[in-house]
């Protein structure tokens, strides 16, 4: 029999707090390269989850949500538009709608010259 507790209320608490601490540095350069990849698109390009997926290549973020929520980020940030909607092409997606985006420019920043 193990000397170690079967509960640990603190112990698991300290895991906790180290994993998302861990997954939050993963996330925050993920999702620097994935922000990167969407700004280096033309104005005017239509996009979705499987073209920043393509963009990215093996690049993985730590949970699959984070490719949504680096693209509803964009666009609540006001780099994009929805335009419509399409069956996703990847395999494991069961040809599920995704939303396509538009990428334009913030309202607040004017175009480079």
């Amino acid at each position: 029999m193990s000397d170690t507790p079967l509960f640990d209320l603190q112990e698991g608490e300290e895991r906790r707090d180290e994993g998302c601490a861990a997954a939050s540095i993963n996330s925050m350069h993920w999702k620097r390269r994935a922000n990167a990849a969407l700004l280096s698109l033309p104005l005017g390009t239509n996009f979705s989850s499987d073209s920043l997926r393509r963009l990215l290549g093996d690049d993985e973020p730590h949970h699959p949500n984070a490719w949504g929520a680096v693209i509803r980020a964009f666009h609540e940030a006001g780099n994009a538009e929805v335009s419509g909607f399409k069956k996703s092409a990847r395999p494991e997606a069961h040809a599920r709608r995704i939303l396509v985006y538009r990428r334009i420019q913030k309202p607040d920043k004017p175009p480079c010259a």
